[in-house]
C-alpha cells in the first residue's frame, strides 16, 4: 500500500511466517462470518474500548468472494471519532489507512494475534516533497505506483527516523525470474527515480539512527484492499 510517494507499506515474502497469513484469514472468515452486518456471533467492540492502539478485526470494504462473502483483516485503531461514530484504522497485514463505522470493528481472538503482523510501514530515504507546504502530490503517488508496477523489488535499510520508522532505499528491477538476473541491468533506485522525474526533491538524511540488521532482498508492496481481495497480493 502506498501512503505517499515517500511512505509505503511493504511485506517480506521470504519471512517464514508469510505463508501462514492466508490460513489465518480463512480461520477469521469462519469465526466472524461472511456478512459484517450479522452480529450474532461477533458483537461490536464497546465504544469505550475503541482507543488508539487497540488491535481489532475489520471486514473488507466490499465482498471479496463470488458468493458475496467478506474477508476479515487484522487492524489497529488510529483514531476514534465519537461525533461520527467512526474509526480510522491501519491494516496490519496489508497496510493502508481506512475509515470504518465503529460497529464494524470486532474484538480479535488472542490466538489470531500470534502470527507476526505482515505489513511494515517504511519511509523512502533522502527524498522530500518538491513543495514543502503542499506536501506530497497525488501525481507523485501515481508516479511511484507506475514505477513499481510489475517490478521485482528489494530494499536496503539505511536507518530509522526520529520516531523509529524504518528508512529504506528501495530498488526495482525488470527481470521476471532468477535466470535473468545475471544479464539484467542493475536495479533502479526508486528514491532517485522519483527525484529525476521531478516528483520529489533530494535531501540529505540527517535524522536517521543506524540499523543493526541486514539488507532486505525480497519485498512486495501489498495491493490496496479497499476494493479487492488482498489474497491476490501482487507487486504493484
Amino acid at each position: 500500500a502506498i501512503v505517499t510517494a515517500g511512505q509505503i507499506f511493504i511485506q517480506l515474502p521470504s519471512h517464514p511466517s508469510y505463508f501462514a497469513l492466508s490460513r489465518l484469514e480463512s480461520c477469521m472468515q469462519n469465526v466472524y462470518g461472511p456478512d459484517p452486518a450479522d452480529m450474532s456471533t461477533s458483537p461490536p467492540i464497546p465504544r469505550p474500548s475503541l482507543q488508539p492502539g487497540l488491535v481489532a478485526v475489520v471486514p473488507s470494504l466490499e465482498p471479496t468472494y463470488e458468493d458475496g462473502s467478506y474477508s476479515w483483516y487484522r487492524c489497529q485503531v488510529v483514531n476514534f471519532d465519537n461525533l461520527n461514530d467512526t474509526c480510522d484504522v491501519k491494516l496490519l497485514d496489508y497496510g493502508g489507512y481506512y475509515t470504518y463505522p465503529s460497529s464494524q470493528l470486532r474484538q480479535i481472538r488472542q490466538d489470531f494475534t500470534a502470527l507476526p503482523f505482515q505489513a511494515i510501514e517504511v519511509l523512502l530515504s533522502n527524498i522530500v516533497p518538491t513543495d514543502a507546504e503542499l506536501g506530497w502530490s497525488m501525481e507523485s503517488i501515481m508516479a511511484l505506483n507506475d514505477i513499481l508496477r510489475n517490478k521485482s523489488l528489494s530494499g536496503h535499510l539505511v536507518g530509522f527516523s526520529a520516531d523509529m520508522m524504518p528508512v529504506f532505499n528501495l530498488y526495482a528491477a525488470d527481470y521476471a525470474d532468477l535466470a535473468e538476473i545475471s544479464a539484467a541491468p542493475p536495479p533502479m533506485l526508486v528514491n532517485r527515480k522519483l527525484v529525476d522525474d521531478g516528483f520529489a526533491a533530494w535531501a540529505e538524511q540527517v535524522d536517521t539512527v543506524q540499523p543493526h540488521i541486514f539488507p532486505t532482498n525480497d519485498i512486495t508492496i501489498p495491493a490496496s484492499v479497499a476494493n479487492a481481495s488482498p489474497a491476490a497480493v501482487t507487486k504493484v
